[in-house]
Order: C-alpha cells, then sequence, then structure tokens
C-alpha cells in the first residue's frame, strides 16, 4: 500500500542540500538523509556512477560517451536509415530515439528502466538522457549509484505533470522515522485478479426457449467467424500463388534478356 496525500506532501517539501543528503518536513517531523542513509532504508546500492537528468558523468569509462553513438551501436536499423526515415517523415528537429528500434533484449532493459527504475509518466518507448546513461553503464558492467539516481529523479519529475514516482520507497522511508500513518487515507498495490462473473438470469430464470436462441446465436457468431478465417485463408493463398507467378515471369524474362546477350556477343 502507500499513502498518497504523504507522498504528495514529501514532494512538495523535500529539498536536496550538499553533499546529495536531502531533507523534509512532514506531519511537523523533521528528517534529513545521507545517501548511504536512502540506500541503508531502501535496499540498494550508495555508491558508484552518479547518473543524473541533464549530467555526464566525467568518471573513467565515460570519455567517448555519446548518445546517438550509444544508440545505433544497439539499433537494429542503420544512422542513415534512421535519420532517411525521419526526414521522410517529419521536417521537425526535434529528435525522438524510440526503443522500437533496439534488438529485444535491449528493449527489455529500456521498459524495466522506464518502467521500474527511473518511472517515466508517459512516452515510455522514448529513450531519455538518463535511460540512455543507465543502459550504457549497465552493459558495461558498472556500479551505480541508484539512491543517487533515485533521489535526482525524485527531484526532476517534481517538476513535471505526470505522476510521482516511487511511492512505496518513500512510503518505506516514511515508516523507517516512526511517522504516524494508522489515520492516513492510502490505496493498496499488487497484483490484481480478473475474476469472470457470468450475466445474472433473466427475471422468472433460463426458459427452453431462450436457451434455443442463446445456442442458436453462439452458432451463428461461430459460422461467421469460421467462414471469415477460411476467406482470409485464401486471400493468402491466392496472394501467395500470385506472388509466385509474378517470380516466375520475371525469372523467364531475366533468361530471355541473358540469352539475347549471349547470342548478340
Amino acid at each position: 500500500m502507500f499513502y498518497q496525500d504523504l507522498v504528495r506532501e514529501f514532494y512538495a517539501h523535500f529539498t536536496i542540500v550538499l553533499g546529495c543528503a536531502f531533507s523534509y518536513t512532514i506531519r511537523g517531523i523533521d528528517i534529513a538523509m545521507s545517501l548511504e542513509d536512502i540506500g541503508a532504508c531502501l535496499g540498494i546500492p550508495s555508491e558508484g556512477e552518479r547518473i543524473s537528468h541533464g549530467f555526464t558523468p566525467d568518471t573513467e569509462g565515460w570519455e567517448n560517451f555519446n548518445n546517438l553513438r550509444f544508440y545505433f551501436s544497439m539499433s537494429r536499423i542503420s544512422e542513415q536509415e534512421f535519420f532517411y526515415a525521419r526526414h521522410a517523415r517529419s521536417n521537425s528537429t526535434k529528435l525522438f530515439l524510440s526503443s522500437k528500434n533496439m534488438y529485444v533484449n535491449d528493449r527489455m532493459l529500456h521498459y524495466f528502466l522506464a518502467y521500474m527504475l527511473v518511472p517515466k509518466g508517459n512516452n515510455y518507448a522514448t529513450i531519455g538522457n538518463t535511460e540512455m546513461q543507465l543502459m550504457f553503464a549497465i552493459k558495461r558492467n558498472m556500479k551505480i549509484n541508484w539512491a543517487y539516481v533515485i533521489l535526482r529523479h525524485m527531484e526532476y519529475s517534481r517538476g513535471l505533470t505526470s505522476g510521482l514516482p516511487y511511492t512505496r520507497a518513500i512510503t518505506k522511508i516514511l515508516v523507517s522515522y516512526g511517522i504516524e500513518l494508522r489515520r492516513e487515507p492510502y490505496k493498496n498495490m499488487g497484483r490484481t485478479k480478473n475474476v469472470y462473473a457470468p450475466h445474472p438470469a433473466p427475471e422468472g430464470g433460463y426458459t427452453l426457449e431462450l436457451i434455443y436462441i442463446k445456442i442458436h446465436e453462439m452458432d451463428i457468431r461461430h459460422s461467421s467467424e469460421l467462414r471469415a478465417m477460411h476467406s482470409n485463408i485464401n486471400f493468402l493463398k491466392q496472394q501467395n500463388r500470385h506472388h509466385k507467378e509474378r517470380v516466375e515471369e520475371e525469372e523467364e524474362e531475366g533468361d530471355g534478356e541473358n540469352e539475347e546477350m549471349e547470342n548478340s556477343d
């Protein structure tokens, strides 16, 4: 569960201070936490590469990092194909790098980042600067300071109009500092289970006539779907046959041209 009012209050009041610690006042209680405190509370690393929106680390291994070059190293299409297709679609000067062009493993890694570790409110397929740097670090087995990443992403998300991330993490921090939660409104989070609920029986119950009508409707619908499926299969077979005929005709024309060239020689 998470406490939506407390999460909003947290985002409204927390500030980052010198040394990348943060402080906030909630329900009259002053709380200050260092990166080490955040890491210990959430069970995440508080040492390693410090990655945040708009900045590129200047530590060893990042000297030649380039967003575009790294993106196309994971892309299924070349840089030339990308810009050609982009120019054909739009004259916009904005550059959007999509995970749809990447191979499956890299695409899944990006989705995990965009949905779980540095959550976004929308445009999940678009790769932002932060996700690109995190992917670069992960694929090169660099140690990442996740406490710093989360803290800076909280700060960045506060200025957006989308939802506020890390609700469970913030709730865990509040609990660790003894904030009273019993009277706070909350929402449950977890797996949802879809349970089939049949339509209620008609007034007066089911009659043989009503059951017959329902079965007849199902039979008509099933027959219609079956005819549509056979029609689609026949259409695909016909298209495949036409394609083979065109290929054979082109091959015959090519053979005829080759024979004419040989005879002329």
